[in-house]
């Protein structure tokens, strides 16, 4: 899977990239932190929004000062993934 965050912001850029990149529970601090990838067995529109809805929740808990304007996903034939998310810092452009 590729994931491509979208912002001008290099902090949450890294901070996002770290959360995406982490499996939930694969740090034994905080088995929580990371992304459930599970919810990518399901056919790709499901998956799609079960993904949408796990980016979410986890940058609200670990990252509350992004904001989450959108999550594109793609699949290839080879059955690769791109996920593009765009975002933002809270109070940017609010």
């Amino acid at each position: 899977m590729e994931f491509n965050v979208q912002t001008e912001d290099k902090e949450l850029k890294s901070q996002m990239d770290t959360l995406l990149r982490t499996r939930a529970g694969s740090v034994p601090a905080d088995r929580d932190f990371g992304i459930d990838w599970s919810c990518l067995d399901h056919p790709p529109e499901v998956a799609e929004n079960l993904f949408y809805q796990e980016v979410l929740s986890k940058a609200e808990r670990y990252i509350p000062e992004a904001k989450i304007s959108r999550v594109d996903m793609d699949s290839d034939a080879e059955g690769g993934m791109s996920v593009r998310i765009g975002c933002e810092r809270r109070g940017d452009y609010e």
